[in-house]
């Protein structure tokens, strides 16, 4: 590694440091009340394993009934509701072998919050403009859409942080579309499935809004966590010209390597920005997609661990069956899949920059090739709520903090800059006491030492 190299890896290491860990912006609630999201995390896991098992099972009886009978046409390839029109599982949705539930058994709830009512939501219908129409929505204003996914609702405590930071920062109508009795554990695969219909149902409310007079498309911003991006990726595809969604972490099991009909994509709004934290194999724990569908796809610590979790590597489900019938209840099951949505609540502070950096795969990244932003390597972006207003494209790397806040700032940078450059070669390339090299300078063990602030009062 060159001693420009160093210098700029060190500079990076540094501003992951130089945090203001008091008031930096973004909302959140007590550690305490954070964890008890995190509750039932085991069971959850436990379930999209035995759900997508049960799954793989079916599909290897309909191989078999298809080589040696004749396929019969089965009663359930399509199925109508209303105004939410048909649904068929034919096609690119074939392989789901299951069709989306009643709307009166997912029971969809928009709930409205603006910085007239933060905290007590007014209920608005898609198929009811008055609940619009008297409530305090401002169609002149910018609208945030949070979606959660499996196992989760509005009522959790990180859509409150996301919602509340929302609203901290700007003057918008921010909606949490509560679709919790159809994405309810046990049943992965069928919340997956009812994906289309949640997507159609928000669809329908934004295009009753615009037909009210005024177009809110282009002032509209869906955020989806994992099984909620995909939402986000149906109503992208049912409206055409949605300005932004935002992926945090898009669920990979049912829809990784699936065509971009099934799944978020970068052609369901004009910018698709999507955070990959826990893209690894399900086996070990891996809820999230790793391939890049956006037009910005940032790879926090790699994009598959993160920083400050609990990993299942070798041995993975063994560790993992072993912490759940023991009742581990300080084991972090989803840690780094729920990394997503925190990464992103904190960027909604401008106070809390995730500078990512282009480059060939995170080895290289994590080697101290990739600290450069030029239009010939490519440029910089920044992870989150303002990574549209930076030019960067295609696969982004970074680092982050083990804890909250996960970010690191831009503090005194030209300064260090020249410091760091030149005293690169009295410190980095001078021989050890014993008249060895010294070590190649790494960016694994480099940001383990950057965890301790050292300005942070």
């Amino acid at each position: 590694m060159s001693k420009y190299q160093k210098a700029k890896l060190l500079l990076v290491l540094v501003h992951i440091s130089l945090c203001n860990c008091g008031e930096w912006g973004a909302y959140h609630d007590s550690e305490e009340a954070e964890r008890g999201d995190e509750l039932n995390d085991g069971k959850i896991l436990e379930d999209v394993l035995i759900s997508i098992g049960e799954w793989k099972d079916r599909q290897q009886r309909k191989i078999l009934d298809q080589l040696f009978h004749s396929r019969q046409k089965r009663d359930e390839e399509v199925v109508c509701y209303g105004d939410l029109g048909c649904f068929r599982d034919e096609g690119p949705f074939n392989y789901l072998d299951m069709l989306p539930s009643p709307p009166e058994e997912i029971r969809t709830v928009f709930y409205l919050y603006t910085n007239s009512n933060k905290e007590l939501p007014q209920i608005l219908e898609y198929n009811n403009i008055t609940t619009v129409a008297e409530s305090h929505f401002n169609a002149s204003s910018p609208t945030k859409i949070i979606i959660h996914g499996f196992g989760s609702s509005c009522d959790k405590i990180w859509p409150r942080e996301m919602r509340l930071s929302f609203l901290a920062v700007e003057s918008c109508n921010v909606i949490c579309v509560d679709w919790a009795a159809g994405a309810v554990d046990p049943n992965y695969v069928r919340a997956a499935v009812n994906t289309r219909l949640v997507g159609k149902q928000v669809a329908l409310l934004i295009d009753s809004i615009n037909k009210e007079g005024i177009t809110i498309n282009n002032n509209t911003h869906l955020v989806g966590f994992s099984l909620g991006a995909h939402v986000s990726g149906f109503v992208g595809k049912e409206l055409k010209n949605l300005s932004r969604i935002t992926g945090l972490d898009p669920a990979g099991p049912l829809f990784e390597g699936y065509s971009p009909k099934v799944r978020l994509d970068k052609s369901d709004a004009d910018y698709v920005d999507v955070i990959h934290s826990n893209g690894d194999s399900l086996i070990i724990g891996g809820l999230g997609a790793w391939e890049p569908i956006g037009h910005v796809d940032f790879y926090p610590n790699g994009g598959r661990a993160q920083r400050g979790c609990q990993n299942l590597l070798i041995g993975g489900l063994y560790d993992f069956i072993y912490s759940y019938s023991t009742k581990n209840e300080s084991y972090r099951y989803l840690c780094n899949h729920r990394r997503a949505y925190k990464l992103f609540t904190d960027s909604i502070s401008p106070k809390c920059k995730f500078t990512a950096f282009p480059c060939d795969s995170y080895e290289k990244f994590e080697s101290g090739q990739c600290f450069a932003c030029n239009s010939e390597v490519g440029e910089c972006g920044e992870l989150g709520y303002r990574s549209n207003e930076s030019p960067g494209r295609g696969s982004l790397y970074l680092l982050t903090r083990e804890e909250e806040p996960f970010c690191g700032l831009y503090l005194y940078s030209y300064r260090l800059y020249t410091v760091l450059t030149l005293c690169s070669k009295s410190v980095q390339d001078q021989p050890d006491v014993h008249g060895q090299p010294p070590p190649p300078l790494h960016l694994r063990g480099l940001a383990d030492q950057a965890d301790q602030p050292r300005w942070d009062k």
